[in-house]
C-alpha cells in the first residue's frame, strides 16, 4: 500500500505518537508511507529520524485550496492508495482530493479526541465521502455519536490505541530499599494533571522518594518553585520514553481532562509499572482498579497521595499490580493486535 499520514498539531502527543509507531510498523512490513502536516521542528526531526520526506500542510481551514493542491499533487505523483487523517480539518482537505481527482482513493479517519460529532451540512458532506472513522475508544465513539450524526454504522469502527515495542521484562527489579521513584511524563499544563501530582506530594508519607517529571509546558516554573527537599528532578521532554519508564517504580497520569486513550499508561503498563491514573476518561476500559492500576477521582492530590503512600509500603502489590498491567498489555492492548485491526481497515 502507498501511505499518506497526516499530522494533526505542529506539537508532539500521544496522536503524534501513535501516527509515528504505525508508520514504523507499516515501513517495516514494505508498505510505503509520506508524511503530511504544518510547519514543525519536532515533527521534522522524528520524521527525518526513521528517513522520510514531510510535506508541508497549512491546513489552516477546512477546504484550504493550497493545502489541497499541495495534497492532490503528492497523491497523484506517488500514486496513493490510502490518505490517513487525524483531525476534521485535515479530513476535508483529503476528501476534497479524493473528489476532484475521481480516484479509487480511501481517507480514513482516526478521532483521539471525546467530543460530540457535528451534524451540519459541512458534516454531512464529509461523513458522506470518508470512506472510515476510527475511534481509539468505546467511550470517544459514544460521545462522538451522543448527537446522532448522519453517518452510516458502516463507516465507524473502534480499535484500542497501542505502542510500538518489544516485550521484555522489567529491567530494574522491585526495589525496596533505595529511594522509590514516582514518574509523571506528559505536558505540563494544569489538564494533564501535573498540578495534582504537586499537591499531593506534601501528603505523601514516606520521605524516601523521588519524583521524575518529564515534559515541557506552561507549569515548569511551577514545578521549579517546589522545596528543595521534596527530590522532585525535571527531565523536559523525552525522546525515549521508555528508557524513562524504566527508571520509575510507580507511573501517574493524574488527568484532568477525558483522555480519548491515554498512551502514557500503555508505555507503564508495557514495562510492569504500577499506575495510578484518573478514572474520567477511557481509562476504565483497559485497567481495573486494584487489580492492574488504580483509578482515582480528577483533581484530588489526597486519593493520589494515599495510592502513591499504599503503592510505597506494599511492595508485593506494587509486583502484582505491575505484572497484572504488563499482562493486559501484552495480551489486549500490543502493536499486533492494533496494528492487525488496522490493516483490516486499510485493506
Amino acid at each position: 500500500m502507498r501511505i499518506i499520514e497526516i499530522f494533526a498539531s505542529k506539537s508532539w502527543g500521544g496522536g503524534e505518537q501513535y501516527v509515528f509507531d504505525l508508520s514504523q510498523k507499516l515501513l517495516k512490513d514494505k508498505h510505503i508511507v509520506f508524511f503530511a502536516g504544518k510547519k514543525s521542528e519536532i515533527i521534522e526531526q522524528k520524521v527525518a529520524s526513521i528517513h522520510q520526506p514531510l510535506c508541508h500542510l497549512p491546513l489552516s481551514w477546512y477546504f484550504g485550496l493550497i493545502s489541497i493542491w499541495k495534497l492532490a499533487k503528492l497523491v497523484r505523483r506517488e500514486s496513493i492508495n490510502i490518505i490517513h487523517v487525524h483531525h476534521f480539518k485535515a479530513a476535508f482537505v483529503a476528501i476534497s482530493v479524493k473528489i476532484l481527482m475521481r480516484d479509487k482513493l480511501k481517507v480514513i479517519l482516526t478521532r483521539h479526541l471525546v467530543r460530540k460529532g457535528k451534524n451540519n451540512f459541512l458534516y454531512r458532506f464529509l461523513y458522506r465521502h470518508i470512506d472510515k472513522i476510527i475511534f481509539v475508544s468505546d467511550l470517544a465513539k459514544q460521545r462522538f455519536l451522543s448527537v446522532n450524526p448522519t453517518i452510516h454504522p458502516d463507516k465507524i469502527t473502534v480499535i484500542f490505541n497501542s505502542i510500538y515495542t518489544e516485550e521484555r521484562e522489567n529491567i530494574l527489579p522491585n526495589r525496596t530499599n533505595t529511594p522509590l521513584v514516582v514518574g509523571f511524563c506528559g505536558r505540563l499544563e494544569k489538564e494533564k494533571g501535573v498540578a495534582t501530582l504537586l499537591a499531593a506530594i506534601p501528603l505523601c508519607k514516606s520521605k524516601n522518594i523521588n519524583y521524575l517529571i518529564a515534559g515541557s509546558g506552561s507549569l515548569e516554573a511551577e514545578i521549579r518553585k517546589m522545596p528543595y527537599h521534596y527530590n522532585i528532578k525535571m527531565l523536559g521532554f523525552q525522546e525515549n520514553v521508555q528508557e524513562f519508564v524504566n527508571q520509575v517504580d510507580i507511573g501517574v497520569t493524574p488527568t484532568l481532562i477525558e483522555e480519548g486513550f491515554g498512551l502514557m499508561n500503555l508505555e507503564f503498563m508495557a514495562m510492569g509499572k504500577p499506575i495510578i491514573t484518573t478514572n474520567n476518561g477511557a481509562q476504565p476500559e483497559y485497567i481495573t482498579h486494584n487489580e492492574n492500576g488504580f483509578l482515582i477521582e480528577p483533581n484530588q492530590p489526597e486519593q493520589l497521595a494515599y495510592y502513591i503512600n499504599y503503592l510505597v509500603e506494599h511492595p508485593e502489590k506494587r509486583t502484582e499490580i505491575g505484572e497484572n498491567a504488563r499482562q493486559t498489555f501484552y495480551k489486549k492492548l500490543n502493536n499486533e493486535v492494533f496494528y492487525e485491526k488496522i490493516m483490516r481497515v486499510f485493506v
